[in-house]
This record gives structure tokens, sequence and C-alpha cells, in this order.
């Protein structure tokens, strides 16, 4: 199987912070890739960025991210585009499980927001640029949850009988529902 080359792409990744988008962030740093970080935790995201840095990344940039927020995702997008012409590969990692029904602060129930809005807006707002990429790529981080999501039309946001499994396997079937 013939295996991409990765050097010198640019590779955009929300929840960058931890976890698995910590831990693709350093991958593709070892791969000499330019690296975009979103993270909501700025602390973290620096120690993130710092790591990819100390793994051999083409170039690193990072900017606080609060998904939740599409004023601050917009800010970001600005930001984005002020730094690279083409995005490679876009990797919408940032998400949560809510186990109580809550609200960003634009009104939007935030599994909702987090988990599919988010990454709609980013994706769709970052297309110029990803057609401006090298063979460019974007990944949606769903999970097996949606296998039990179904989303609810008349009631995305959950405002009547929330349940967390429910609201956050709808939103990664969303995920899988806009990825195909």
């Amino acid at each position: 199987r013939h295996r991409m080359k990765l050097a010198g792409r640019w590779i955009l990744i929300t929840g960058a912070s931890s976890g698995f988008g910590a831990a693709a962030a350093r991958k593709f740093a070892e791969e000499g890739c330019h690296l975009i970080l979103g993270a909501r935790r700025d602390e973290r995201l620096a120690d993130a960025a710092a790591a990819a840095r100390a793994a051999g990344a083409a170039s690193v940039h990072h900017h606080s991210l609060d998904v939740a927020r599409t004023a601050a995702v917009e800010a970001f997008l600005d930001w984005v585009r002020s730094i690279t012409p083409r995005i490679d590969v876009l990797i919408n990692n940032a998400g949560a499980f809510f186990t109580t029904r809550q609200e960003t602060r634009e009104g939007i129930e935030q599994t909702w927001a987090l988990n599919h809005l988010s990454p709609f807006l980013l994706t769709r707002d970052l297309l110029p640029l990803l057609r401006a990429g090298n063979a460019p790529r974007v990944v949606t981080v769903a999970s097996a949850a949606h296998m039990m999501g179904r989303v609810r039309l008349d009631d995305p946001e959950f405002r009547r009988g929330y349940g967390g499994w429910a609201a956050y396997s709808q939103s990664k079937l969303a995920n899988i529902l806009f990825a195909r």
C-alpha cells in the first residue's frame, strides 16, 4: 500500500491539547508537518505545541479555540487564514459528552454545538483553504456511539427529554452523515 508523504503538509487539529488530538499532533510533528493546533485550555495547548516542536514539526502555530462558541470559531478561522493559504488535513477532534443538558453562551445545546455544529462550520469555512491543499483530507472524529444515534429533526438540541447518551450519539451520527 502506498503511503502518502506528509512532510511539509499543513495539518489543522482541534482538541489538540490532550488525548487523541495531542497524540496526532506529535505523530504529524515527527513526519515534519506544519501544525495548526486549537484547543480550549491554553496552558495544555501550549504544552502540546511545545511537545510538537520537540518532536520535529516544520512549524507549530497554536491558538485558543472554544468550539462551543461560534464567535470563537470565527475568530480562530480568521487567525488560520492569516497564517496559511492552504490546509492539507483538517482533523475535527474537539468534542465532549455531557450528562446534563447545558447551553453555550449563544443558547445552543452544548453537545450539538461542540460535537457537530463546530466541525460543520470549520469544514465549511475552510473549504477554500482545503481546496488549495495538496490532496486535502477532512477527518471528523466520531465513535461507535453513532450506531445508537437518531437525529431528532424536530428537536436536535434536546430541549425536551435530554439524555446524555442520546445527545452524544445523535451528534456522532450527524458527524458520519455530514462526512458522507
